[in-house]
């Protein structure tokens, strides 16, 4: 197939502010024949405003031929020839801040993501191209992530209609595997952009006249499940679907679609040429170095505050009067850079944050929400000022105890959809993990609008719990009517559902307020001791009029004899008042279509039951039987087989908000036999266990499963089926893991999809002690080491350091396992080989881990380790892109350096540098790591003017490549640490400044505000400030750092946090604060003695560099 060098036009006017690219489908028609049965093509009478001066380009093609077959090297070619051409085109017009809109059809879509794909994976080159992308529209373009090749077999039907050729096209497992593969990354890859995909609706003829209709692409085999899609059916057939009548159905809501998609990416792009805005005071006539000359200036500076949209105008007088090295001048507005807090806008009211629909059967438990509303409603006076001074707050407190299937959690949601009208926010909280806990909290603050969706900071769970615990405290409905004070606070409800563990609700328990809380737990001791709450009850089980109650108005059993509901009683009395088995027992009692009488006849036969039903609900019930009984009642020994597997599978996962893509059509589905391999099969299942209350559909299209049901389901596997499920399940997750090519690893771009998927790794590693390790040598057994290592590699990045070992614990045992169990051989080469991949990453991640928490040993000896495995491996190998010896050169200079030997870390930086220089493709980006350390190894050593031209090229580099703002990756922000670092050697104070705030700016829009990393720039930037005598804004940034260094109450910040507790207790001497200041000395005192017990210095005799020396280069 030939390489298009340019994209054929279709229309084209004077100027293009509008991009729209075309790619039909094979043998169907060209884009200039896309009409709108109107004399023209529809791509150009869509009018809008958004989308001005379109232009109309397609791109050939060419995957089959009449006389070539369909192959996926044509599908690989064909997407590369389309990105390329698209690139060069848009280069070549000057076309890179012009939104682009893609369409395709029919086959066309499968050249579009195979394209996007290659883009997605190589964001250095193509990032400026994709970000242009404002929408992407299929029609009628087949999507599956199955790599069944029979869920591909109208692509070959497709390709003989249309062609008319006699010539047989088929679907090879490396076709289907290849096309699944792109379809599963394109869900994730795309990101936030929209997508409108259309299907048909009227089947096609595939041959003669006589043929049979077929529906080629119908709604499900058009739906990609992208995060942003939007789809539409269409009253066409495959071929016809391309035409869009003006005025139609279609054509309005295309219209809608790009208008509303072009607005959004203009003002993307407009927002990504903004200029990086110097910081107030740090102007060349405000901030004055030794080198500093000049007369008494005033200069007028806009900028806009934090409460205000208008600008304010700040007239700043400086002069070249006064200490050499510092500023003077009016500092009254100090930069946004010291507040870690979010914008105050007004709180979005009512608030109502509910995960739960509401149970619409609920039935009893009169007594228990009565207690609620007596003691939580806002209205209460049951506190007494005793209460009131006992807790230092107005909270209103209530728990609700007892084991799982009670209806705890039922009958917390009944009452928030009770009093929904006497609260003005009411807030949920899953609390039964660290992981949820902390996501919950990010949600209330978006759902409040205290932080805007999607934003860095609805990311940053410490920014966010603070967010919504001050909001709490201070509850105004709207800051600008503060004066009215008696009417401007709202009521609030917050519900902390199922709490495992009260020690988890630490950081998170509003201190003060006058608001509502309700707890939830398994727990009996919460409603005793737990944050002064003292009141609560247990959970009693329903009474047996209650409970007959309830299984009636289940079963829709209305005119009943009263032999029945003597029955019904006594089915209600033998369940033991359990809600959870009584909801269970009506699904089978309606779906077998049984009396009351017969129900309770064949259960009380079976003697394993008769001992369920004797059960008595109490505290010294043991936890197995009683999942053994509740598993019983359940009778899950009767689902269909699909419906078993994907239970299973869900009680593997965490139980909250399990993503469907995990479950649905999943890539890894072979490796379990019995599991839903196709749609139909998994909604089949899906279906059956809904309607057994087994697990639940949320409004966001994740499930939910109780706690308890998964405890039954994995008490009732073998170990066998439980070894099984979970090493499938490794594999299910490891298949929509989101795994990028060995590299450095400093882009973001992954990390929200990996942390989507967090809490259910750990789920996985809770569980792993039943796991029968595998030592049978496969591609299937190999994911679930290769899935925990990755996880690793993240948790490094994202400075959860407490979960990076245990995971690479996980992933060398089962890699061990593996290892003694096989045979060399021809046949598991490649299996061998990758398995010493991993080995040697395992290696690799604890070497990662050590530089990140101060442990030089260990850092030095895992990289002198990891750099000699693949010098090894790669000898006399062409390495084409693979940067994996580079990296380990870098690693191993890092840890050099981290060691203090300037000279051994600077040869390996060099090494770094030529080996990535001689890759295939090699940029100034992909070298900017191991220059950028250069810099740093110069600076060690004393060699300023070196380093100071080092860094300059390098962030000349990362400016050309990611802009001045880089919210891509955080290596920007080490490369200004470290230049800053280099001016304020050099005695450039103000040049110095700058890059440190710039540095901090930059951590904390990637990152975020509560990263170790964000901590070194509030150090760095703070030194500045207490040089300029601007010391409210110095202490906040040292609080700011120590806050965040103490966060976990580990010992890897160690160094970092005795630097920052002897500046801020030398900042308090300054402040004329003694107490405060011998706090913060002896605090800093006792660090250092803890940290170099055979250092006999005197603390006062110690300088900056004392400490510095045990600090990570990078963090000094």
């Amino acid at each position: 197939m030939s390489r298009p060098t340019e994209l054929p036009q279709v229309y084209c006017g004077p100027r293009v502010q509008t991009l729209f690219v075309a790619i039909p489908g094979v043998g169907t028609s060209p884009p200039d024949k896309w009409s709108d049965l109107n004399e023209d093509i529809w791509p150009k009478s869509i009018q809008t405003d958004s989308a001005p001066d379109v232009g109309i380009f397609y791109f050939p093609n060419e995957l089959v031929t009449e006389d070539q077959g369909f192959s996926w090297e044509k599908v690989e070619t064909a997407g590369a020839s389309f990105l390329g051409a698209l690139e060069r085109f848009v280069q070549s017009n000057q076309l890179n801040g012009c939104p682009i809109f893609l369409a395709a059809h029919s086959t066309g879509g499968i050249i579009l993501k195979r394209a996007l794909c290659i883009g997605y994976h190589n964001p250095q080159r193509f990032r400026p191209l994709l970000q242009n992308i404002a929408g992407i529209i299929l029609l009628a373009c087949p999507h599956s992530v199955s790599d069944d090749p029979d869920a591909w077999s109208n692509i070959p039907l497709i390709f003989k209609t249309f062609l008319k050729s006699k010539a047989k096209h088929v679907i090879t497992r490396q076709s289907s595997i290849g096309l699944s593969n792109d379809c599963l990354s394109f869900q994730w890859a795309i990101g936030e952009i929209p997508v409108l995909s259309i299907s048909e609706t009227v089947k096609t003829r595939t041959g003669g006249i006589l043929s049979h209709k077929v529906m080629l692409v119908d709604k499900a085999f058009a739906k990609t499940n992208a995060k942003s899609e939007q789809m539409l059916l269409s009253k066409s057939d495959h071929a016809n679907i391309c035409c869009v009548e003006t005025g139609s159905t279609e054509s309005t809501t295309i219209t809608s679609f790009i208008e509303s998609a072009a607005k959004k990416a203009n003002d993307k792009i407009k927002r990504k040429s903004q200029e990086y805005m110097m910081p107030i005071g740090l102007g060349e006539s405000t901030v004055r170095s030794k080198s500093s000359s000049g007369s008494l200036e005033r200069e007028k500076i806009t900028y806009t505050g934090t409460n205000s949209s208008a600008p304010v105008h700040i007239s700043l007088v400086t002069s070249n009067e006064g200490t050499s090295g510092s500023t003077v001048g009016s500092f009254q507005l100090l930069p946004t850079l010291t507040d870690f807090s979010v914008d105050k806008m007004d709180p979005k009211l009512p608030c109502f944050v509910m995960p739960l629909s509401r149970n619409l059967v609920f039935s009893g438990q009169a007594d228990v929400l009565e207690q609620l509303e007596k003691y939580l409603s806002p209205i209460s006076d049951d506190y007494s000022a005793s209460d009131e001074s006992e807790t230092g707050s107005h909270l209103r407190m209530f728990a609700l105890c007892g084991p799982g299937g009670m209806g705890k959690s039922q009958v917390a949601a009944e009452f928030v959809y009770k009093s929904n009208e006497l609260f003005d926010a009411i807030i949920w909280i899953s609390a039964d993990e660290p992981v949820k806990l902390a996501r919950s909290f990010d949600q209330a603050a978006v759902a409040l609008g205290l932080v805007e969706a999607d934003s860095m900071e609805s990311r940053d769970h410490i920014l966010t719990r603070d967010a919504v615990l001050g909001w709490l405290a201070n509850p105004i409905k709207s800051y600008k009517q503060r004066e009215n004070a008696q009417f401007n606070e709202a009521t609030w409800l917050l519900v902390f559902d199922n709490v495992e563990d009260l020690d988890m609700l630490d950081e998170y328990w509003p201190a003060y307020g006058s608001g509502s809380i309700l707890v939830t737990s398994r727990d009996p001791l919460v409603k005793s001791y737990g944050y002064s709450l003292r009141r609560g009850l247990s959970m009693p089980a329903l009474d047996t009029t209650e409970g007959e109650k309830l299984l009636i108005k289940l079963t829709g059993r209305r005119k009943l004899s009263s032999e029945e509901r003597d029955s019904a009683a006594a089915i209600a009395e033998v369940l033991g008042g359990l809600p959870l088995a009584i909801v269970q027992m009506a699904g089978v009692i309606t779906r077998q279509d049984l009396t009351f009488s017969e129900f309770l006849l064949r259960y009380q036969k079976e003697s394993v039951h008769a001992e369920l039903f004797n059960l008595k609900v109490g505290p010294s019930k043991a936890r197995a039987g009683y999942e053994h009984t509740i598993a019983s009642v359940w009778a899950l020994d009767n689902l269909e087989e699909c419906s078993q597997a994907l239970l299973q599978a869900m009680s593997l996962l965490d139980p909250d908000s399990i993503p469907e893509y995990i479950l649905e059509e999943n890539p890894a589905a072979s490796t379990w036999p019995g599991y839903p391999s196709t749609t139909a099969e998994y909604l089949n299942a899906r279906t059956e266990l809904i309607q057994r209350s087994l697990i639940i559909r949320q409004k966001d299209k994740t499930l939910n499963i109780h706690r308890l049901i998964q405890d039954a389901v994995r008490a009732r596997m073998t170990d066998d089926e439980f070894s099984n499920a979970f090493s499938s399940m490794l594999s299910f997750a490891s298949a929509v893991w989101p795994y990028e090519e060995f590299s450095f690893g400093n882009e973001i771009y992954r990390w929200a999809r990996c942390q989507e998927l967090f809490p259910h790794i750990l789920k996985l590693q809770s569980l792993f002690s039943r796991f029968k390790l595998p030592t049978n040598l496969t591609q299937h057994h190999l994911d679930g080491p290769k899935l925990f290592i990755d996880t690793a590699s993240n948790t490094n990045m994202w400075g959860r350091l407490d979960d990076t070992i245990p995971l690479l614990y996980l992933a060398e045992l089962m890699c061990d396992a593996l290892a003694d169990g096989n045979e060399d051989g021809p046949s598991t080469q490649d299996l061998n080989d990758q398995l010493i991949v991993l080995y040697r990453t395992i290696i690799y991640e604890r070497g990662v881990r050590a530089l990140h928490t101060n442990d030089p040993e260990g850092a030095l000896l895992n990289m002198e380790k990891f750099n000699q495995l693949v010098r090894d491996s790669y000898q006399d190998k062409s390495r084409g892109t693979d940067q994996t010896l580079g990296v380990s050169w870098n690693e191993l200079g890092n840890a050099y350096l981290q060691n203090n030997d300037g000279v051994k870390a600077e040869n390996c930086f060099l090494e770094s540098k030529r080996s990535l220089e001689a890759l295939d493709g090699a940029t100034r980006i992909s070298i900017s790591m191991p220059l950028i350390n250069l810099g740093f190894a110069a600076l060690v050593q004393g060699r300023e003017a070196e380093a100071d031209e080092i860094f300059s090229q390098a962030l000349a580099d990362r400016e050309k490549e990611y802009g001045a703002n880089d919210k891509i990756s955080f290596v920007t922000g080490k490369l200004l640490l470290g230049y800053g670092n280099v001016k304020l050697a050099q005695g450039k104070l103000d040049e110095s400044f700058l890059l440190h705030h710039r540095c901090l700016q930059q951590y904390k829009s990637t990152v975020g505000n509560n990263h170790h990393r964000t901590a070194d720039a509030c150090v760095k930037v703070a030194s500045h400030y207490i040089r300029l005598e601007i010391f409210e804004s110095a202490l906040a940034l040292l609080d700011q750092a120590i806050k965040i260094y103490t966060t976990g109450g580990h010992p890897y910040f160690i160094a970092e946090h005795t630097r920052a507790r002897r500046n801020r207790g030398i900042l308090f001497e300054r402040f004329g604060k003694p107490t405060e200041a011998k706090a913060d000395l002896d605090i800093a005192r006792e660090l250092w003695r803890t940290m170099c017990p055979d250092d006999l210095r005197k603390f006062e005799d110690l300088e900056n560099k004392d400490f510095d020396q045990r600090i990570m280069f990078w963090s000094r």
